[in-house]
């Protein structure tokens, strides 16, 4: 894919993202909602209320005992369309963590600042964010991870260091070695 049509997707959801009408069927296509959800309590399929953001379970059972009593009881099993997912225990709208995904994906070095002030949020709920995006990417990148070169084909591959010098004098002592290939 080409970085237009990647610049093109990422402008797309965006749009997307500032609509909660069209987001969360894009989220539940995409499989980062659940689409469906078995009731814990009786076991039938739950259906889906858009509008409050849960799945419920209104089913209404009917049991015979020994006597052959007719007993009805409705199921009032719920449970938040958020549960397991990306969003279950954040404190921000799903608006507000796409439109957050949104920026963190476009935006370059000072993006904080930026991001916090055009949600409306505080730049340490920015910075922790940032922080499930990165153990996101590096989770997808485990796991697509796929081997250099191979017969014929010429690798280039590099090297840095990157650290901090004490009081900015002399070498440096500590930092991290970084390697990449091409």
């Amino acid at each position: 894919m080409s970085c237009s049509g990647c610049s093109y997707m990422m402008h797309a959801f965006c749009t997307i993202a500032a609509d909660i009408d069209q987001l969360l069927p894009f989220l539940l296509l995409h499989h980062v909602l659940l689409e469906c959800l078995w009731c814990d309590s009786c076991g039938e399929r739950c259906s889906l209320d858009q509008s409050k953001f849960v799945f419920r379970c209104d089913r209404r059972h009917v049991e015979y005992d020994a006597r052959t009593r007719r007993r009805t009881w409705h199921c009032r099993f719920s449970r938040s369309l958020f549960k397991g997912t990306w969003f279950e225990r954040s404190h921000l709208s799903v608006l507000q963590v796409c439109h957050m995904d949104c920026l963190w994906l476009i935006l370059s070095y000072p993006w904080q600042f930026l991001i916090s002030k055009e949600i409306g949020i505080s730049k340490t709920t920015v910075i922790d964010w940032s922080s499930f995006c990165h153990e996101v990417c590096i989770f997808w990148l485990s796991k697509e991870l796929k081997v250099l070169g191979g017969p014929g084909v010429v690798v280039e591959i590099d090297e840095a260091k990157f650290g901090k010098r004490k009081y900015n004098r002399g070498r440096w002592l500590d930092g991290q070695w970084v390697f990449g290939g091409f």
